[in-house]
C-alpha cells in the first residue's frame, strides 16, 4: 500500500492512520494516508518486500437499523514473517455507519499496528520498525455504549518506538 516500510534491512514500519516507526538502521518509515472520516483502505507492509508484517484489513459495516458489537472487530497490522530485521504492518481500517451504535463491556474495535522484528546474535540485538496505528470511524445518530467498549488504534511495538497511533 502506499505507506508500506522502507528498505530490506533493519527495516521501517508501516504507516495508515499513524506513521510506522524508524528501523534501526533509520530507515524511513511509512506515511499516513488515507480518509480520517471514511476509511476504507486496508493497512500497508511492512519494510521488506517479502517477509515484512501484513497491513491489517478494511472492514466497512453499512446498517440502516442497529449495529451492536458485544466481541471485537480486528484489523490489525502483522509481525514480519520469518525475517526478525523486517517492519512491523500497519493497522487497517473499520468503517461503520448506522442508525444506533451498541456495544457491551467486552466490545472492541482494534486496529492496531504490528510489532516489529528483532534480530538477536552475538554482536547484540537488532530492531526494525513497528508499523503505525490504523483508522476507525463510527457514524451514528444514537449511541448506547456500556463502560469498557475500546476503540484501539495504537503503534506495534519496535526499535523506536516512535510510530503513531492512528
Amino acid at each position: 500500500g502506499p505507506g508500506h516500510g522502507f528498505s530490506p534491512y533493519r527495516a521501517g514500519g508501516a504507516g495508515h492512520g499513524g506513521r510506522g516507526g524508524y528501523g534501526e538502521n533509520w530507515d524511513m518509515w511509512g506515511a499516513p494516508y488515507g480518509s480520517t472520516n471514511a476509511p476504507i483502505l486496508p493497512g500497508s507492509g511492512g519494510g521488506d518486500a517479502v517477509r515484512g508484517g501484513a497491513g491489517g484489513g478494511a472492514v466497512r459495516i453499512l446498517a440502516g437499523g442497529t449495529v451492536t458489537i458485544d466481541g471485537t472487530i480486528s484489523a490489525n497490522g502483522g509481525v514480519p514473517v520469518d525475517d526478525p530485521s523486517a517492519g512491523g504492518g500497519a493497522g487497517g481500517a473499520v468503517h461503520i455507519g448506522c442508525a444506533t451504535f451498541s456495544g457491551g463491556p467486552a466490545g472492541a474495535i482494534r486496529v492496531q499496528g504490528g510489532n516489529a522484528g528483532r534480530y538477536q546474535s552475538t554482536a547484540g540485538n537488532y530492531y526494525s520498525g513497528e508499523g503505525g496505528g490504523g483508522r476507525i470511524s463510527v457514524e451514528y445518530a444514537n449511541a448506547a455504549t456500556q463502560p469498557g467498549f475500546q476503540f484501539r488504534a495504537s503503534r506495534g511495538h519496535g526499535y523506536s518506538s516512535d510510530g503513531r497511533p492512528g
